[in-house]
């Protein structure tokens, strides 16, 4: 395990991967108490949860598809940055209470959002490790999901009954910004395919659509 993270490359990869899932599950433990406590419905904060939900019955077996045409690094960077615009947008909601439907709304675009950059993660370490310790490095993505999932609901808590829903939503925004500058140091050997698709930009959105309906 120490060898692996002894790599540069994938030592960063798998700390920024660890604080984007971090940010995400602060946000799905803090976001439905704040709704509840907003709205006293336990179904419209249970709305929150399909809204987190519904990305992933809808995208997950097509985003991969389109992750596999795109540039790894550069697509886990711009999730990280979409997916902190979005959350910050929440701030709106505690300033403004008429913008209470952002909350659905953000909720869905930053699910979506994760459905493309958690492939991306994963199909980039083959890059960065070789074989030999591929193995070891996807046991410790796992383990650092495990973690996520384990602390962040407990730390959204935690701010949301401290601090306020403002600084759970900081957080989780910090967190993807915290995230894109790990991946930025990650250096990626260019591979000759990779090279071909960015050589014919013009032709990669037919392709991907053609690759989706030949895999379906």
């Amino acid at each position: 395990m120490y060898a692996v993270l002894r790599n540069r490359n994938y030592a960063c990869l798998w700390f920024g991967g660890i604080i984007s899932s971090l940010g995400d599950w602060v946000l799905r433990g803090a976001l439905p108490f704040y709704v509840y406590a907003r709205t006293n419905s336990a179904l419209i904060a249970g709305l929150t949860f399909m809204a987190t939900a519904l990305p992933w019955v809808l995208l997950s077996s097509v985003a991969g598809v389109f992750v596999d045409h795109w540039n790894y690094k550069r697509t886990m960077i711009i999730a990280d940055l979409a997916r902190a615009v979005f959350i910050l947008m929440l701030l709106l909601v505690v300033v403004v209470p008429q913008l209470f439907w952002l909350v659905y709304v953000v909720s869905f675009l930053e699910a979506c959002i994760t459905q493309f950059f958690n492939p991306a993660s994963v199909a980039l370490a083959p890059q960065i490790v070789s074989k030999d310790q591929l193995q070891v490095a996807n046991s410790l993505g796992s383990m650092g999901a495990s973690f996520s999932r384990l602390v962040g609901p407990l730390l959204g808590g935690m701010l949301l009954s401290l601090l306020g829903p403002a600084s759970a939503f900081i957080a989780d925004g910090l967190s993807y910004i915290g995230s894109v500058v790990m991946i930025a140091l990650v250096l990626v050997p260019t591979t000759p395919t990779e090279e071909s698709h960015q050589s014919s930009p013009r032709s990669e959105a037919m392709t991907k659509w053609m690759t989706y309906w030949h895999d379906c």
